[in-house]
């Protein structure tokens, strides 16, 4: 059946998941496969082509004490394992005179299930008769920095590598929703996680991971298709199996008033109806914080679905406000917190180059030099997205005949700023500006 999506009061937005959308005999489609270290992307103009990462010869470790060694789209000109045709080079940390090739190098890039990866096969014996094996999976970066993580043995013979890098990117994910003349976008950008990701417990046996428009972090143990945004995993006597993506952060936010939210598409392949897929609703809650996703169903067609109760989505709450003498505190109601302007300058005052702002007494921006007044303080918005509280002051001195000069405290939320000072951001007619971290 049709399903409203949230959106534009002007305009209604509908989702139909249905079989007859799918490609047909998907399944028994082959992967995206070229020779040229080069890949074409289905539905795109473009092919993501990772020959600049040819002659970078990187090393991963396990957690077992073996170091691995290798090159992208060839052979390693040496290694432990020597000159032949080595592509990945396992090794004792050790003992290096313990070596394994892992895989023959080639430029066969594969795109399959939205991953691109190569696949070096034919290494040294193994066991039962296999031969070594390892699968490279290449996940775009955006901010341009480079990470390589061995994330774990897919099975005593074959292993997987996953390559961070920009060079992958096919097309940039906008983690916001368009801008609109009636209304400020809502931008998701807060919830993208860089150091580790959400983890949902739906059963004993079930955990899912996920991040927001940005491909999952290593996990060891977890082997989903490189660059998935979310993942859902099996325990069973505390290691991973079953892995299965939920799928690619590949479209665009949408959303309005505090309500927006994101799917992902082509994960892996699911019996029952089309591939996996995920979807997340973003839902205005003040007192969340960022706040976490939380579990609601699995659909007959295979879609994991959360609901997200985040401060990020929230409009700015504007209050107006007066400093009266000796009254220093900031309320906002909407979560039943203050701020203590007193903790932010001695007695009230602070030095801003040289401006001289009064936070408690006054409420005033001086110009210390001929005591121009920029502005008493008037409102305050506490910016939710940003993580910043902005206090606004106006009815200075007379700027031009249109105008009065007026001027802005930005306190940023900042945890590890320790006791640093403002400094003001730009200066003119219209007023400055002053940060601070706080």
């Amino acid at each position: 059946m049709p399903e409203l999506l949230p959106g534009d009061v002007c305009v209604y937005e509908f989702l139909w998941r249905t079989p007859a959308a799918c490609p047909v005999n998907v399944k028994s489609e082959r992967p995206q496969e070229d020779d040229s270290c080069t890949v074409a992307i289905p539905g795109r103009d473009n092919r993501v082509n990772l020959r600049p990462l040819r002659n970078k010869i990187k090393m991963v470790s396990d957690l077992d004490g073996y170091n691995y060694t290798f090159v992208v789209c060839g052979n390693l000109s040496s290694s432990h394992c020597g000159n032949g045709s080595v592509g990945v080079c396992q090794f004792q940390a050790q003992n290096q005179s313990q070596f394994w090739s892992a895989g023959v190098g080639n430029s066969h890039l594969h795109y399959n299930e939205g991953a691109i990866s190569l696949e070096y096969t034919d290494g040294a014996p193994c066991k039962d008769g296999l031969t070594r094996r390892t699968r490279i999976d290449f996940v775009c970066e955006m901010n341009g920095s480079e990470r390589v993580a061995f994330i774990e043995k897919l099975d005593s013979c074959s292993f997987l590598i996953i390559w961070y890098t920009d060079v992958a990117c096919s097309t940039k994910v906008e983690c916001f929703t368009p801008a609109r003349s009636d209304t400020a976008p809502i931008n998701l950008t807060p919830l993208v996680r860089l150091d580790h990701n959400y983890k949902v417990q739906i059963r004993n046996d079930t955990v899912v991971y996920i991040n927001v428009c940005h491909p999952l972090l290593p996990v060891q143990g977890l082997s989903c298709a490189g660059g998935s945004s979310a993942c859902v995993a099996h325990l069973q006597n505390g290691s991973l199996t079953d892995e299965k993506s939920l799928g690619f952060a590949l479209g665009p936010v949408k959303g309005d008033k505090g309500r927006a939210y994101i799917m992902y598409s082509q994960g892996s392949v699911c019996d029952s109806g089309p591939n996996y897929s995920s979807k997340f609703e973003f839902e205005c809650d003040p007192k969340s914080g960022q706040g976490e996703p939380e579990f609601r169903e699995l659909t007959d067609d295979c879609q994991y679905q959360f609901i997200w109760k985040t401060s990020v989505t929230c409009e700015p709450f504007i209050k107006n406000v007066s400093i009266s003498d000796g009254q220093c505190v900031l309320s906002n109601e909407q979560i039943n917190a203050s701020m203590n302007l007193w903790t932010l300058a001695q007695h009230g005052v602070m030095q801003v180059e040289e401006y001289s702002v009064n936070l408690c007494s006054t409420g005033t921006v001086m110009r210390t030099s001929d005591f121009k007044l920029y502005g008493t303080l008037t409102s305050v918005v506490f910016d939710y997205q940003q993580q910043q509280v902005r206090l606004l002051f106006t009815g200075g001195a007379i700027c031009t005949s249109s105008e009065n000069y007026k001027a802005q405290l930005l306190l940023n939320c900042d945890r590890e700023a320790g006791s640093s000072g403002p400094n003001v951001l730009t200066l003119c007619c219209h007023g400055h500006i002053a940060g601070k971290q706080a």
